[in-house]
């Protein structure tokens, strides 16, 4: 069967996804959210073009971009784990820090 506008547009948004993977995989998170942000319109526009003779094509790119999202998720929260995890320990160190300079600051007086 060949593509319409449609199952084109479901192609390029799964490229898109992986071009996204990558940015969160290379800690890109403003390009991996402007690409997000980009497939989610080019999948919408999709839908506006979708016919039913292509039912199958889209469900099979549908379930490909929604496996893809699930992947991108579990990314994106693994990674705003570690960096949240990163800050605490930064915000530990700090006050580590700032109690060291005190008492030195005591003893030397």
């Amino acid at each position: 069967m060949q593509l319409n506008r449609g199952t084109a547009l479901l192609d390029d948004a799964l490229d898109l996804a992986r071009q996204e993977m990558n940015a969160l995989d290379d800690g890109r998170y403003e390009d991996a959210v402007d690409l997000a942000t980009k497939r989610s319109h080019m999948t919408a526009t999709a839908w506006q073009c979708y016919e039913p003779d292509q039912r199958e094509d889209y469900r099979v790119r549908i379930i490909k971009l929604n496996d893809f999202q699930k992947s991108l998720t579990a990314t994106a929260q693994r990674l705003y784990n570690e960096v949240r995890a990163s800050l605490s320990r930064s915000r530990s160190e700090k006050r580590r820090m700032h109690g060291y300079r005190m008492a030195v600051g005591q003893a030397l007086q």
